[in-house]
């Protein structure tokens, strides 16, 4: 298996990605006597996106895994996530990558995210062509 810093150092600026990644996480109404052992802890979390780069914050100097994870016009939304909390990184090809993110187009296609506006809803994947009105795929 590759090393995962030679892996990194692979990716390029454009690349597709799934990153699965260690997240924080509130655990709330935890019965007062229960055994720590007996709750899961650990918030898997993956993400789909386009690999932009790794860079280190000014504070802290921590490296940063950044990934596009949504774009409307002039604007991206980027996704940052320390090294650190990273499991495993991916790379796929752009229609792997929309499949992953459940983007589907009115003739129920794939597009490239150039055109779509992608909006991770709690209730789902949502697509916003240019034109058109919002609709749950």
């Amino acid at each position: 298996m590759m090393d995962f810093n030679k892996q990194l150092k692979k990716l390029k600026k454009g690349d597709w990605v799934k990153v699965i990644w260690l997240d924080a996480a509130t655990i709330s109404k935890v019965p007062i006597d229960v055994n720590i052992n007996e709750i899961p802890i650990a918030t898997v979390t993956e993400t789909v996106g386009q690999f932009i780069g790794i860079l280190k914050d000014e504070k802290f100097h921590a490296p940063h895994f950044i990934v596009v994870t949504e774009r409307s016009g002039d604007t991206e939304t980027w996704t940052s996530i320390p090294l650190v909390l990273l499991k495993k990184v991916v790379r796929l090809v752009e229609k792997e990558a929309l499949k992953s993110l459940k983007v589907c187009t009115k003739n129920g296609g794939f597009e490239g995210v150039s055109t779509i506006l992608l909006k991770a809803r709690p209730e789902g994947y949502w697509y916003e062509k240019k034109g058109t009105t919002q609709k749950k795929c």
